[in-house]
């Protein structure tokens, strides 16, 4: 692919129009039409503008082969520009749409760990609560003696 093709996918990717590209590198809405179409080079300069723009290294952007897929994160929003034939997206895509299947599983399991403990949690305190209240209810004679019983239990076993 060509640094053309390259510029024009990462520019829709980050939903830049060609007008706000062309401000950015300083340069006229129809000379960056040009760049993009391949009528004319971009500099070097501009090439590292571009990268930057793009939120990727230089080597990154100009080294983008076929059938590769390049993730950019802006503001949290996911933008996937797609290079290669359309079987090399549709497998791509195929494990994307598989990756994400098994994270949002183990996320789902997760939850529901979570919400095992936050159970169990909740069953501990009130038998905390349940066995404060009666050991609070014991009349000190009574404690002693029930504190007895057990421990002559302890030394027999």
């Amino acid at each position: 692919m060509k640094i053309n093709e390259k510029i024009r996918l990462m520019r829709e990717s980050k939903k830049f129009t060609q007008a706000e590209m062309a401000e950015k590198l300083n340069m006229s809405v129809s000379s960056y039409r040009k760049i993009e179409t391949g009528q004319s080079k971009i500099d070097h300069h501009k090439l590292e503008r571009c990268a930057a723009l793009f939120d990727v290294e230089l080597i990154e952007l100009m080294s983008l082969g076929n059938g590769r897929v390049v993730l950019l994160n802006d503001d949290n929003n996911l933008a996937i520009a797609v290079t290669g034939s359309t079987a090399e997206i549709a497998l791509e895509l195929q494990k994307m749409h598989l990756s994400i299947t098994y994270k949002d599983e183990i996320i789902a399991h997760k939850e529901r760990l979570i919400d095992a403990q936050k159970r169990e949690i909740l069953s501990l305190k009130t038998i905390i609560a349940l066995m404060t209240k009666r050991c609070g209810s014991l009349h000190p004679s009574t404690t002693d003696s029930g504190n007895a019983e057990p421990e002559e239990e302890n030394n027999s076993a």
